[in-house]
């Protein structure tokens, strides 16, 4: 099945608001999905403190992750998956941490869980979206 896409051209007078929707069946292609906020990425891709690496390391996690936002897969599998060490993983790790992409929220062992900044991509239901921001925002200012 094709996607389709819907074009609005909406003009709001300064200082509006405009809050839109679209729903469709859920997940019809059977494949998994997320939401990426382009604003935020637009910041971080243009980051000069991230490098290629750095980036390719988030969008393992990206790509891995769960609903709530977490992450739990070991460095090594993200090392073993790009072909890179362990130490080059934990090294984007820690950029990804101090820029405040992501965090710590767990870990079982020595295995961190790891949770993906809400402003740069959600993978949960909607109704969630103000629960993870708040709890996000509580960690920044801890």
């Amino acid at each position: 099945m094709a996607d389709r896409v819907i074009q609005q051209k909406i003009i709001v007078k300064p200082g509006g608001q405009v809050v839109t929707y679209l729903r469709q069946k859920k997940n019809l292609t059977g494949r998994d999905y997320m939401r990426v906020f382009t604003d935020t990425l637009c910041k971080v891709s243009l980051d000069k403190e991230l490098t290629g690496a750095d980036f390719r390391v988030l969008n393992v996690i990206l790509c891995g992750m769960e609903f709530g936002n977490k992450y739990s897969q070991p460095q090594t599998a993200i090392a073993q998956l790009l072909g890179t060490s362990q130490r080059n993983v934990a090294s984007s790790i820690k950029k990804l941490i101090a820029k405040k992409l992501i965090k710590v929220v767990d870990n079982i062992g020595r295995q961190n869980i790891y949770m993906v900044n809400p402003a740069l991509a959600f993978k949960d239901f909607s109704d969630n979206l103000g629960m993870l921001e708040e709890e996000w925002l509580n960690y920044l200012e801890a």
